[in-house]
Parts: structure tokens; C-alpha cells; sequence
């Protein structure tokens, strides 16, 4: 087994944790989407189901990453390449949303932060880890780690308060 084997090998469990928890946290989000039932039907409140849609996106990008890692005998390169394909897109619509949180009266500026600045700027560090998982650099794993443990976190938090806000708390 090669360096890069190895050093996955030791991270398989924080992995494996990462990719359980972004599961979860998506069934969460689904049973969150069921009981607030009204976002679906709204036309007009676009940075709520934009919002939801980051949400969605990023668990499954989490899901898909940590996926990566668990692939037997998976080069360096190769993860760094599904990395980047898998967070494109994400990316284009984090940075497409910006102007809709912008202008949205009713968000307040920590959501913006989160999903306007944070969010976006997380594809853009895993760009990054991807780059350097790629050069195989030795800061590659722990730069993975926490883009993925951030876009657990945001989402987490919305997904929350969608479910809060349906009782009152």
C-alpha cells in the first residue's frame, strides 16, 4: 500500500463517521421539508427554497466526498478529480444565490453570511483540497475534513430551524 493508501487508511473511520452523519442529517432535512410543507408551495419566497436546495446540496456533497475516500485502492488524483466534479455545481449555485439572499428582505445577515459567504467560500476550499489531494501535499486530508465538517454545519442549522420554526420554538 502506497503513502497516500495509508494515510486514507488511518482517516477510514472519520470518513466513514462524516458520510454516516451527512446521511442522517439528509433524512433530517427530508423530515424537515415534510413538516414544513408550505415552502414547496410558495412562488414567491426564493431564498427559502434556494436555501433548502444549498441544504440538500450539501449534504450530498458531503456524502459523496467522504464516498470518495472509501473507494478501495482510489489515487490521489483520481479522488481529486471526483472532488472537483462533484463541487462545481454546488458552487454555481451557492455564487447564483448571493443576489437572492442579497435582496431578500426577511433574511437576516447571519443567514447571509452563512449560506452568501461561508457556504460558497467552503466549494471554494475544497477546489483547493482537491488541488492539494491531487499534488498528494500532506494537508490535503485535514483540508477535506473541515470543508466537510463545515458544510455539515450549516445546513445542520437550517434544517433546525425549519423544523423549530413549525413549533414554536
Amino acid at each position: 500500500m502506497d503513502d497516500f493508501g495509508q494515510s486514507v487508511e488511518a482517516w477510514h473511520d472519520v470518513f466513514m463517521l462524516i458520510g454516516t452523519a451527512s446521511v442522517t442529517l439528509l433524512g433530517l432535512l427530508f423530515v424537515a421539508m415534510s413538516l414544513r410543507d408550505d415552502i414547496r408551495k410558495q412562488r414567491d419566497d426564493q431564498y427559502l427554497k434556494r436555501m433548502t436546495s444549498q441544504n440538500l446540496t450539501s449534504f450530498i456533497t458531503v456524502f459523496l466526498m467522504s464516498a470518495f475516500f472509501m473507494i478501495p485502492s482510489a489515487s490521489a488524483e483520481g479522488i481529486a478529480i471526483s472532488i472537483v466534479a462533484t463541487v462545481i455545481a454546488p458552487l454555481v449555485n451557492a455564487v447564483r444565490s448571493i443576489p437572492i439572499y442579497r435582496r431578500e428582505a426577511k433574511i437576516d445577515r447571519g443567514l447571509f453570511i452563512w449560506y452568501g459567504i461561508v457556504q460558497p467560500l467552503c466549494y471554494v476550499a475544497a477546489l483547493v483540497g482537491a488541488l492539494l489531494l491531487g499534488r498528494y501535499e500532506e494537508s490535503a486530508l485535514t483540508t477535506m475534513l473541515t470543508v466537510m465538517l463545515f458544510l455539515l454545519l450549516i445546513p445542520t442549522n437550517n434544517a433546525w430551524q425549519l423544523t423549530a420554526s413549525i413549533t414554536g420554538d
